[in-house]
This record gives structure tokens, sequence and C-alpha cells, in this order.
């Protein structure tokens, strides 16, 4: 009984929603669909404090002490808390301007090298004539001190234009 209930579990998640009648769409930002090493991982975004706000920083940057971080961060309180261990982790920042067609960042890391993604849409017909974005600053934490190189990449997500 056991068995069977895991085997229907799996069964119901193991596959992405999808309309009915149509196959699952795979995500194309995926690390497996960029062609990224087998062994990239997906590093999770990491918001500032409350009411800290970054500085901005030039192309990417990997930060690994509190002095880096402190420096690339402007708080009310000498001492925010920041939730992060820096002796065990690191912070890749980045500040750039968006294209107007990007929806979001994406950061994977291989063990050496750490991908920026970004993520566009498809323009459609009733765009507005397109503008760059404000500098938006943008960091994901990794798992380790050890430097790491860094990479971009671009990648298309499916579009539903009205």
């Amino acid at each position: 009984m056991r068995a069977i209930c895991v085997a229907l579990l799996v069964a119901a998640c193991g596959h992405p929603t999808a309309p009915e009648g149509r196959a699952p769409v795979a995500d194309p930002c995926s690390a497996l669909a960029l062609g990224l090493a087998t062994t990239a991982k997906p590093l999770a975004a990491w918001p500032a404090p409350a009411g800290c706000t970054w500085q901005p920083v030039d192309g990417v940057r990997q930060l690994t002490t509190p002095a880096d971080l402190q420096a690339a961060l402007s708080c009310p309180s000498p001492e925010p808390p920041l939730g992060l261990d820096l002796a065990a982790s690191s912070l890749v920042v980045t500040t750039e301007a968006w294209s107007p067609a990007q929806i979001g960042l994406r950061a994977f890391d291989d063990g050496r090298q750490v991908t920026l993604v970004r993520l566009q849409r498809a323009p459609c017909a009733a765009d507005p004539r397109p503008m760059p974005t404000p500098p938006i600053t943008s960091a994901f934490t990794t798992t380790t001190t050890a430097p790491r190189t860094f990479a971009s990449r671009a990648c298309t997500v499916p579009t539903t234009c009205r």
C-alpha cells in the first residue's frame, strides 16, 4: 500500500503541469537547456536586509568578507542582521541596466564558474518603445568562499501577447 502511495505521488509531482492535451513545456532557461555543466546548480537570490540599499557594483563581484558586504550595502544600522555566514558562503553581486525585454536574472554555479542568465521575453506588437531600466543590483548566495569566474548567457522565455 505504501509503495502505491509513493508511486502515485511521484507520478503526480514528476511532471510540470500543462494545459490539457499539451505536452509539458521544459524550462528554456534551466542549466540543462542552456547546455551548462552537469554540475551547475541554481543559486538562491539574496535580498538586502530591510532598510538597506545596494551601492552600485562594477561588473560582477564575489563578496567574501563582512568588509566587502559593508562596502556594498548602505544600511541605517551599523550592523544589520544579514542572515548570512560569510565564513561558509559568499555573495555574487552585479549591477546593470536591464533591457526592456528582460524579466529576470538567474545564477548557476558549476563549482568553478558562476553563469548569470538574463531571462528575456519576446517583444509584443503593442509594447511601448524600448528603454533600459535604471541600474538594478542583484545578489545570489553561493555555498562556498572559493573564488569563482563569471560568465553571462541569455535565454528567451515563452511569451503570450495580448
